[in-house]
């Protein structure tokens, strides 16, 4: 009989980012030669204290967290799959049905941009500027709630993750990428939704759980974090960014399903048959001006082997396209042009 190694996982308590739930379902499936055993903490501060002085093996915290409060003492010894990183709208109607200057309630400026981009007329709201105090994610959307159904409200939208945990059912509407889907509106995430990290202190074994991690979602943590390191901090909360690895097939299937004639093109040869077998990373990168009528994206398919070069010169491609959209222009008699105004601004 083999040796079971026991693995003691310090959680969350509770929280709406989906980690606690993720972190759950992950020790309920057989994992062979490893027992987790769950440990439950107030909130990831406490957990992360608790891990570091030697209280457990691993503590659960998201992708998000763990950018803002990097430690040279832990690591990411374990990444789950990634949680499809979209939002949903929590509403009678899809986005393109809401009555007009319908109220959609969000504290994410990103998805306010985005949402007038689909529909110019809505009133978005925050939570702050409706007066809702809550101890939580959780009490603060059951608030919104009762809010809708009074008719207070027409809409708010949320993180899937915390759908997924709430007390009540409602209809939603997924704010999806909609790779493929020219026609459709966008909504590309902020960077990091989605992703669960279990870490442990320097010293712990790292192939431990080479068998287990996840090794797209290790590749979009490492991209994502490199990228928002290389942007400046005052843009973060209106950067909407994914990084995904996939199979070069699977972007071959969905380009003939939505007849991406270009993409096709790059992945096939003269016979019809892929240029190349193996994956691709796929990397979206955009940010809005205030009223949503303007984008500045870059979307890039590059290479794995070539992962951290190829974002970096997205990056930069990015940040040149934002620079020429925000800049003024001034009068040149030379080219008989006028003075212009900045094709967008960013406040």
């Amino acid at each position: 009989m083999s040796e079971v190694e026991r693995i003691e996982l310090l959680i969350p308590a509770q929280g709406g980012d989906g980690v606690r739930a993720a972190a759950l379902r992950f020790s309920q499936k057989n994992h062979p030669g490893f027992e987790f055993v769950i440990k439950e903490s107030l909130d990831y501060s406490t957990l992360v204290t608790l891990l570091k002085s030697g209280n457990a093996d691993l503590a659960a915290v998201s992708g998000k967290w763990w950018y803002q409060n990097r430690d040279n003492n832990l690591f990411p010894a374990l990444l789950l799959p990634r949680k499809e990183p979209t939002q949903v709208l929590i509403s009678e109607d899809k986005p393109d049905y809401l009555p007009r200057k319908a109220i959609v309630v969000t504290d994410s400026e990103l998805i306010r941009r985005q949402m007038l981009r689909t529909r110019p007329d809505l009133k978005i709201k925050t939570t702050k500027e409706l007066e809702i105090k809550a101890e939580d994610d959780i009490e603060t959307t059951c608030l919104l709630e009762d809010m809708r159904i009074k008719g207070d409200i027409n809409g708010y939208i949320i993180g899937r993750s915390l759908h997924e945990v709430l007390p009540f059912r409602s209809r939603r509407h997924t704010l999806g990428i909609q790779r493929g889907k020219p026609e459709r509106d966008h909504f590309i995430p902020p960077p990091l939704e989605g992703i669960t990290v279990f870490l442990a202190r320097k010293g712990f074994p790292e192939t431990t759980f080479s068998e287990i991690n996840d090794g797209g979602t290790a590749v979009a943590l490492r991209l994502e974090m490199a990228a928002l390191d290389a942007i400046e901090k005052s843009l973060h909360p209106l950067v909407g960014m994914v990084i995904e690895q996939r199979k070069i097939s699977t972007f071959l299937k969905e380009a003939e399903k939505y007849g991406d004639e270009k993409m096709i093109e790059s992945l096939i040869d003269a016979d019809g048959k892929l240029k190349q077998s193996g994956t691709r990373i796929e990397m979206i990168i955009e940010l809005l001006n205030p009223n949503g009528k303007i984008t500045a994206r870059v979307e890039r398919l590059f290479k794995s082997d070539k992962a951290f070069t190829s974002m970096a010169r997205v990056i930069e491609e990015w940040k040149t396209l934002l620079e020429i959209m925000t800049m003024e222009h001034e009068e040149d008699v030379r080219l008989g042009l006028s003075a212009s105004g900045a094709m967008m601004k960013i406040d």
